[in-house]
């Protein structure tokens, strides 16, 4: 009653909103489509783009997959070398345990280790 005739009152014309006149803003005959499917296109691309640095750059992206395929193939070296290494100790402990005594091992490392000579050799310093 009161708000009908406010906005029919002179000098405001057939805007039901005041304010949009000050601001000179006419919206009535505006087409919202126009506005709202390039910004919801804009809005998907942003979206997209997101997804996409993030599946590429991320920590778990594309490269830190590769990243993590480059360690796997140092650390199965590293384990290939570590495993020879291991048997080599494995054979040279089953030498020199009691049950298969190698005595040329024996006199080797006792001769390293120890410093032992036989008392016919003549020791070069």
């Amino acid at each position: 009653m009161l708000l009908s005739g406010f906005c029919r009152t002179p000098g405001f014309g057939n805007f039901h909103r005041p304010w949009e006149k000050a601001r000179g803003l006419n919206l009535d005959g505006f087409n919202w489509k126009q506005i709202a499917l390039p910004v919801a296109y804009i809005g998907l691309i942003g979206v997209i783009a997101v997804f996409a640095h993030s599946g590429l750059q991320s920590e778990h992206g594309l490269a830190a997959f590769r990243e993590a395929g480059s360690e796997e193939k140092r650390l199965k070296a590293d384990l290939a070398a570590l495993q020879a290494d291991r048997a080599a100790l494995q054979n040279k402990v089953h030498r020199l345990s009691d049950r298969y005594l190698d005595l040329d091992l024996l006199d080797e490392r006792a001769r390293a280790v120890l410093g032992y000579a036989r008392a016919d050799e003549l020791i070069v310093r």
